[in-house]
């Protein structure tokens, strides 16, 4: 198995490979009598997508790959995760935002075959609490066990979590920040109980171009179940608008902890206003 840091290592290497061809368009693109990006589009974290200050003004529809390498999996052994999901978001009054994820997954445990199936569904919904000096929403999601957990393709148990969230506007670059808890139900693991877990992130979306946006993000959180650990992961992130609602966005997850994948590959297509 390959060591962490030759992972990571690889992941750098990847997203040089995703970013220095934008860079490359970006100016050529710039040059060209496109119309800028309409004023309050959204743009949002990746791995923070819920737990953000911000309220989604109308729709956000997405569709999302996502794949977890090295991933500490319920029973305490590793393997690989991919998923394949939508994510929608529904803003109202401009002070309310409500959605849900959900999809299909595959779980390749090391030394053991592959599942396949549905993943959980995840509901969600927040509130914005205040605008000056900054945007503060909290909000609370719930995860409905609608995975297999014999194929490890989930927990099998509902988890709950409540947090708050911030969101500063300081022009070119917005900062996001979070905290919360996450109360996790006891697997369907012999001998493994639920933990409530600790969660801290932040990061920052940065203005490339007219249309196009760079991110990064730090995401923490203490472990879920007993055996396992802790879950500190940094994903640098890009955004690119399509047209006056489209957009695709990919990211690279680098876990920096025991208990986080050591890489995480994120690509996601959609539409949002």
């Amino acid at each position: 198995m390959p060591s962490r840091s030759s992972l990571i290592a690889r992941a750098a290497l990847t997203l040089a490979w995703i970013l220095c061809p934008a860079a490359v368009l970006a100016p050529s693109a710039m040059a060209q009598e496109t119309p800028p990006a309409p004023s309050g589009a959204p743009v949002r974290l990746f791995k923070s997508f819920i737990q953000d200050g911000a309220i989604q003004p109308h729709v956000w529809l997405e569709g999302q790959w996502r794949m977890e390498n090295n991933a500490p999996l319920s029973d305490g052994n590793d393997g690989t995760r991919n998923y394949l999901s939508g994510i929608l978001a529904l803003g109202f009054n401009n002070r309310v935002e409500a959605g849900l994820s959900w999809g299909g997954v595959n779980v390749d445990p090391d030394g053991a075959g592959s599942h396949s199936g549905a993943a959980d569904l995840e509901v969600y919904g927040k509130y914005l609490l205040s605008e000056v000096p900054l945007d503060i929403a909290v909000g609370g999601l719930v995860k409905i066990p609608t995975a297999d957990s014999k194929d490890q393709l989930g927990s099998g148990s509902a988890d709950w979590e409540a947090f708050g969230a911030i969101r500063k506007d300081y022009g070119h670059i917005e900062a996001i920040g979070n905290a919360g808890l996450r109360w996790n139900g006891d697997p369907d693991v012999v001998d493994v109980s639920g933990n409530t877990s600790v969660l801290a992130g932040g990061g920052v979306i940065f203005e490339l171009g007219r249309r196009s946006f760079g991110s990064l993000e730090l995401n923490f959180e203490s472990r879920r179940y007993e055996g396992l650990h802790s879950d500190l992961r940094l994903t640098p992130g890009l955004m690119v608008r399509l047209g006056e609602r489209g957009f695709f966005r990919s990211g690279i997850g680098i876990g920096l902890s025991d208990g986080a994948p050591d890489t995480e590959f994120l690509f996601g297509v959609g539409w949002a206003y």
